[in-house]
């Protein structure tokens, strides 16, 4: 009786009826955007709390593998909810085409899914969505691969001499369906502009989803002489940063991080993609603070910041740790409450209030 005459109750109870029949449901489309961040260590992670890592992995065995992307999560929980030949269509990052930490995804897409299309938009992240990431659309079905071709589309930077943003997606998608158009009769591959548009047999994405997918058609394997050297044998694959909208912090040109007394073994010379072309690039005199040094063949910051938490306490306390010319403040002193201090960056001089946590 009390239930029945309690607002409160009757919503949370309806609520909890209605998430237990989607629990029970299965979907004939679903669609999205979902959010992308690597699994990483430490509070700025997508997913901090071990206790959901651990349930991740138990629920999403294919994706939750690795230093696998939160996306991959969106993909294998949209393939468990859809019915028996319902169509997934998402626009994620497009990491789990190469990736290493993605191969059980490829493997579940490849042997339980039809793949229909990929497009992937790698150097379009900024133009759509103002945010530095890589996005590729995915289409498939949920049902038992069927035999026959999927369509792959692989785009490149063009040279925009539209200046209009909203001019400039217009080109881009445009470009991108005449691609798919190109495909006609029994054309297997068809480039147009800086879009090239191809269909592959299915079985190629089984066969690679160990290793990747690359979405052009392979001609032929060339063989390298043993007394040739590999690429592989001179560079070393790393992992970049992504500072978000702070990158001009961290990318300078040479005379600035001179300027500043940077260190050597902190700034590397870099290039941007734009400024890279087949088989060539030309260093601009542009530089990365990259702020890690090597210490027993492992990454560590070049200098830390710690401190026991900030409270509405009387004073404060500050330690930061730095190394070389990056200077070291170390601040352990009862400071009047609400206190402004000047603590030198990299980049000026920031003004802050500091309190002591007792």
């Amino acid at each position: 009786m009390f239930e029945q005459l309690n607002s409160r109750i009757q919503l949370a109870a309806a609520s909890s009826e209605r998430y237990r029949t989607l629990l029970n449901t299965k979907f004939d489309f679903v669609v999205g955007n979902p959010p992308w961040g690597g699994v990483l260590k430490g509070p700025l992670a997508p997913v901090y709390d071990e206790a959901k890592k651990q349930r991740f992995k138990r629920e999403y065995p294919n994706a939750a593998s690795g230093k696998y992307d939160i996306y991959d999560l969106f993909i294998e929980r949209a393939h468990q909810i859809l019915a028996w030949g319902g169509r997934f269509a998402m626009i994620t990052q497009d990491t789990y085409l190469d990736k290493e930490w993605a191969r059980k995804l490829r493997r579940l897409l490849s042997t339980k899914a039809t793949i229909h299309t990929i497009v992937d938009l790698n150097p379009f992240g900024q133009l759509f969505f103002h945010a530095m990431n890589t996005p590729a659309v995915t289409v498939f079905d949920a049902e038992a691969p069927k035999d026959g071709n999927f369509r792959g589309v692989v785009t490149t930077a063009p040279r925009f001499e539209e200046k209009d943003q909203e001019r400039r997606r217009e080109l881009v998608l445009s470009t991108v369906r005449r691609g798919f158009d190109s495909l006609s009769g029994r054309r297997r591959q068809a480039m147009v502009e800086f879009v090239t548009a191809a269909r592959l047999p299915r079985r190629v994405l089984q066969e690679t989803s160990e290793t990747g997918w690359y979405l052009k058609p392979v001609k032929s394997e060339l063989k390298f002489k043993r007394v040739w050297v590999r690429i592989t044998d001179i560079l070393e694959p790393r992992q970049g940063v992504t500072p978000g909208g702070c990158l001009d912090v961290f990318l300078m040109d040479q005379q600035r991080a001179q300027t500043l007394s940077l260190e050597n073994n902190l700034v590397h010379r870099a290039i941007k993609t734009r400024e890279t072309d087949r088989w060539f690039s030309k260093w601009q005199g542009r530089v990365l603070l990259y702020p890690y040094t090597l210490e027993e063949g492992q990454t560590v910051p070049a200098f830390t910041v710690k401190h026991p938490g900030l409270m509405d306490a009387p004073d404060f306390e500050v330690v930061r740790i730095g190394r070389g010319k990056l200077g070291t403040v170390a601040l352990s002193t009862t400071l009047p409450s609400r206190t402004s201090w000047s603590i030198e960056s990299l980049w000026g001089w920031w003004s802050i209030p500091m309190q002591r946590v007792t």
